[in-house]
C-alpha cells in the first residue's frame, strides 16, 4: 500500500497551470519539522521538504487559500515523475500525488 499523510507548512504560494483540456495542475512544496534529542541530550530540529501536486478542474478555487506559511495536511500516493532534460539526460523526481487536501 502506498499512502502518505503529511502535515506541514507551504514553503511558497501554490502554483496553478491549466492545460488545453481545461484541467488544472496544482503544485507546491510542503515543509514538515521534526524535533528530537540526540543521544547526548542535544536538541535537534530537522526539516523535510515534499513536492506535492494534484490534477483537477476545481483547483483554481482552492489555490487562493494556499499561501506561503499556511499549515495544511495532505494525503496521497508517492510517485516518481520521469522526463528528459534539454541535453537528453534521463531525470526523475519523487512527488506526492494528492488525493485529499485539508486546509
Amino acid at each position: 500500500m502506498n499512502v502518505l499523510v503529511i502535515s506541514g507548512r507551504l514553503t511558497a504560494d501554490a502554483e496553478v497551470r491549466t492545460i488545453d483540456s481545461g484541467k488544472s495542475l496544482l503544485s507546491f512544496s510542503l515543509a514538515d519539522n521534526e524535533i528530537y534529542y540526540d543521544t547526548e541530550g542535544k536538541k535537534v530540529d530537522t526539516v523535510e521538504f515534499h513536492n506535492c501536486f494534484k490534477w483537477s478542474k476545481t483547483i483554481p478555487k482552492v489555490a487562493d487559500f494556499l499561501i506561503k506559511g499556511r499549515s495544511i495536511s495532505v494525503k496521497g500516493r508517492l510517485v516518481t515523475n520521469r522526463w528528459k532534460d534539454k541535453e537528453g539526460n534521463d531525470r526523475s523526481r519523487k512527488a506526492l500525488r494528492i488525493s485529499e487536501l485539508n486546509l
